[in-house]
Order: C-alpha cells, then sequence, then structure tokens
C-alpha cells in the first residue's frame, strides 16, 4: 500500500454496516512507484523470484500484474501464442557454464529493433492502476548500476553516475507507463483457448495462422507441431544445431531429407580487437570464421562498415514452399566473441532462429516468443547463434539496375581500404590480404548488430550479397567482392 511508510499504517473501513473494521495493509517503506521487497527467499513467493539482494529490492509479486499473450514479432505471427507470466530478471550464476552472467528469466524481453503483437487482459484489474515496468540490465546482459535509474536509488555521482532521483522526477528507466483501468463495467475473461484453437491448424481442413500467413520454416520442431497439424521430430539432433557441427542434416516440413553447410560468421566487441581507430572508443564489429583455426591462430575475420560483401545470396526458391537442396537455404553459425549481447537484425529478409549454444554445448532453444520468422535476433557472449534464412526477391514490373558505387563513397577509388584494426581482410582461400576498394554492382543488403547502451558504434557487416541475379557470372574482386555484368531482374 503505498511508500515510503515508516510504521504499519491502519486501513479504515468506512460506510454502511462497516463497524469501523480495521486491517493491515503492506508496506513500502521506499519512496517508489512500484511496491519494492528485499530480494531474498521468502516463503509464498513464485518460483524464481530472485534472492540475489540486489540494492532497491523487487517488485512485490502481490501487485504482479496480467501476464502478456505474445502473438506476433516484427516478423508475423508467432507459430502459437505465448504467454509470458510477471517475472524480475535473473542472471546465470553458474560458474561452471560459458553462460554464466547472461540473463536468465525474464518477462518480455525485446532488443533494439525487436517488436512484439502482444493482448494484455485487465479484466481481473477493474478499477486498479498499473504501472508497465523495466529492470532490464544497462548494458546488456551485465548491469551496471550507474545506469539502473529509480526513485530513491543510490547517489552514483562519485563513479561517474548521476545523483539520487527524487519522487516525481527522472531518470527512471523503470517506470515506463501508468494504466488505470475503469471499475465499471466489468468485463469478461479474455478467452485465451479459443485464441490458441485460431491459431491451431485444424479440426479438418482447417489452416493455422501461422500456416496461412508465413512462408514455411527451414527446421522444423516440435514447436511447430500445432501450427502445421503434423507431429515432427524430437530428436535434438534434428531439430538444433550442435557444437562443432559444420553442416546440419534434417527433414523438411515435408519429410524430405536436407543437409546444408554452416556458414560460419563471428562478432566481437572487446577492446583489444574493436575499438575504434580514430578515437580509441570502444567498438563493436562483425564478421567471419577463420577456415580451420586452431587454439593457435586468431579465429575471427572482422570486417568494417566500409567492407567487401561477404554474404552471397541467391534467389532462386519458389515463395511458399518448402526449402529443397541447392535452392539458395543457408543456415548461419553466428560465434559472438564478447562480453555484449547485441541485436543482429537483418535487411531485405527475415530468418528462422533454431537455437543458441554455449562454447561448453549447452544448447539453448529459442523462447516461444522467438519462434517461426525473425528480422532481429538477440546474440549473446560465448554462444553460438544458429539462423537459417531463405530469401525471395520480390517480382517487381521494371528491371533494378546495378548498384555501381564505391564500398566508401568518402575515399578515391583505388585505395586501400581501412578494414578493422589489424587492417586487414580475409580472401575465400583463407589467406590475409590487404583490400582495395572496387565499385560494388549487386543487390546489397546489410546485417548489422544494434549496440547495448554502453557500446560505442552500430557494428555493421559490410551489405550482403545478392538477390535475383539473371545471367551474370561471378569472379572475385578484391578477394572477397564480386562483379556482376547483369541487370538484376
Amino acid at each position: 500500500m503505498g511508500s515510503n511508510y515508516s510504521t504499519t499504517p491502519k486501513v479504515i473501513i468506512t460506510g454502511k454496516n462497516t463497524s469501523m473494521a480495521t486491517a493491515t495493509a503492506n508496506v513500502y517503506k521506499g519512496n517508489t512507484e512500484v511496491g519494492m521487497v528485499p530480494a531474498v527467499a521468502t516463503s509464498g513467493y513464485p518460483d524464481g523470484w530472485p534472492t540475489d539482494g540486489r540494492d532497491g529490492g523487487v517488485p512485490d509479486p502481490a501487485t504482479m500484474g496480467p501476464s502478456f499473450i505474445q502473438v506476433g514479432t516484427e516478423g508475423g505471427f508467432l507459430p502459437a501464442p505465448a504467454v509470458i507470466r510477471d517475472q524480475p530478471v535473473t542472471w546465470i550464476r553458474d560458474f561452471l557454464l560459458f553462460m554464466f552472467g547472461i540473463v536468465d528469466k525474464h518477462t518480455l524481453e525485446l532488443g533494439p529493433a525487436e517488436r512484439a503483437d502482444v493482448i494484455i487482459d485487465f479484466s481481473q484489474y477493474a478499477g486498479k492502476t498499473l504501472i508497465l515496468y523495466n529492470d532490464a540490465p544497462a548494458g546488456f546482459p551485465n548491469n551496471d548500476p550507474r545506469w539502473d535509474y529509480y526513485t530513491g536509488d543510490p547517489d552514483q555521482v562519485d563513479s561517474g553516475g548521476a545523483p539520487t532521483t527524487q519522487p516525481g522526477y527522472g531518470p527512471n528507466t523503470r517506470t515506463i507507463m501508468q494504466i488505470k483501468i475503469k471499475a465499471t463495467p466489468v468485463a469478461a475473461s479474455y478467452d485465451l483457448t479459443g485464441l490458441k484453437n485460431v491459431f491451431a491448424k485444424g479440426p479438418g481442413a482447417k489452416r493455422g495462422v501461422f500456416e496461412v500467413s508465413q512462408p514455411p520454416i527451414i527446421v522444423p520442431q516440435a514447436a511447430y507441431d500445432s501450427a502445421y497439424g503434423q507431429t515432427f521430430t524430437t530428436d535434438v539432433t534434428k531439430e538444433y544445431v550442435q557444437l562443432f557441427k559444420h553442416t546440419h542434416t534434417f527433414n523438411n516440413i515435408t519429410g524430405a531429407p536436407l543437409t546444408i553447410k554452416l556458414e560460419p560468421k563471428a562478432s566481437h566487441d572487446e577492446m583489444g580487437a574493436t575499438y575504434d581507430q580514430d578515437y580509441g572508443r570502444m567498438s563493436g564489429m562483425m564478421g567471419l570464421e577463420v577456415p580451420n583455426a586452431t587454439t593457435l591462430t586468431q579465429n575471427f575475420v572482422l570486417y568494417g562498415y566500409a567492407s567487401p560483401p561477404v554474404d552471397l545470396i541467391n534467389d532462386s526458391m519458389i515463395p511458399m514452399t518448402a526449402p529443397s537442396g541447392r535452392d539458395g537455404t543457408q543456415i548461419w553459425k553466428i560465434v559472438h566473441n564478447g562480453v555484449d549481447s547485441h541485436i543482429f537484425h537483418w535487411h531485405l529478409f527475415n530468418v528462422q532462429l533454431i537455437n543458441r549454444v554455449g562454447w561448453d554445448g549447452v544448447m539453448v532453444p529459442p523462447d516461444a516468443n522467438e519462434l517461426g520468422w525473425k528480422e532481429s535476433v538477440r546474440v549473446d557472449p560465448l554462444e553460438q547463434t544458429v539462423v537459417a534464412l531463405r530469401p525471395v526477391a520480390p517480382k517487381l514490373p521494371f528491371k533494378v539496375p546495378n548498384s555501381t558505387r564505391l564500398i566508401d563513397p568518402t575515399m578515391p577509388a583505388g585505395v586501400t581500404l581501412r578494414g578493422p584494426p589489424a587492417r586487414r581482410v580475409l580472401r575465400p582461400d583463407g589467406q590475409w590480404s590487404h583490400c582495395k576498394q572496387p565499385p560494388s554492382q549487386l543487390w546489397l543488403g546489410v546485417r548489422h548488430a544494434l549496440p547495448p547502451a554502453e557500446s560505442r558504434g552500430d557494428g555493421h557487416d559490410a551489405g550482403a550479397g545478392v538477390c535475383g541475379c539473371s545471367g551474370g557470372t561471378y569472379q572475385s574482386s578484391c578477394q572477397t567482392g564480386w562483379f556482376d555484368n547483369s541487370e538484376l531482374d
């Protein structure tokens, strides 16, 4: 009840036939908009409620609001509604895992460029006031307390932070929105079962929401059973990509077997390799894994924004059909050697998140609200994040000309590209080389990593390859670029 009380208040109940009864209310001694309690083990609290003694405590579970019912992402509908209950953020604290320090439990977790279509049932909260509350760490996943702003927070001026936030003032990153629910009329509870039935395939010839609206998934998993009315494999070697694998063998949604080579990609954000070359600031870069890397050689090749294209995307598949051999379907294994989580964001096409796997082999399936097609995927440190992609170029009534331009338009033609701090790029044969910039003549897209709060820069990979080529031949240029003399349909 309220906040900043020093003693237990009495609630006086007035009105007809009350007999002046008294009642004891919950007391929140901190000056907070949300009732906070100490983050300690407490009888009756839900499983997973934090017990780490964090500064400021955690929201009182007695004040939990309604769950989020997520039905879609930035990539479209989910295969099934995902019910996400209130849960303060926690971290993996097992020292034996490479995933130590990564965010574990959470409510609705959204990074930059991620979006969620949600339904919230307020029927049980008539006449109440709710607060949309955020406790995501910044930076992510490892929290810097100087960037955790809330009413009554500690004075951080001596360590370069802000003074204590006063009631009614900022900065405040926790209190996002206030929602007031009308007392009358009281609505009926939302029909969650009916929603799930609409999304599911069947009975009879009825098709589900996902199957009707979305292209077929590439790698079937048990989580898609209801969307397609099938029982897909529960063999984890087919559902998910394991550590040290260089190919993935599975059956597509028609049952046809496929084996696809994994494309090794990389991400790095530590100061020793990805600093800004002009001012020495922290940065982050994307790139490729070195072929046949060993413990004695550098494993990653990093590419700055002004770098040759490294991802060749082929548009030869038929829209809304299952993937088949040599139709352009790709599976990427993104290895992140760093300390921060980044959101990888693709342009021109969406991807299917297959799974994540730690460097110690611990495999993590996608969350229920990460299924289906995504254009933005979280990539955590010291993990491999595996995604599948199958782009289809738009069919236009006109031709799109080649993109004839310099890779770095700020420099004259023929100069050596600056590249990453090592100032080198990798040729397809695995050798090192400096690179002079040619004109780029393909359809170009971009994949880039959106940074957490403390990163300085938006880590881009040099725009990714080709969609819809007709009649062109590709030849190596600048070791990692390609010329194409055709026009694109």
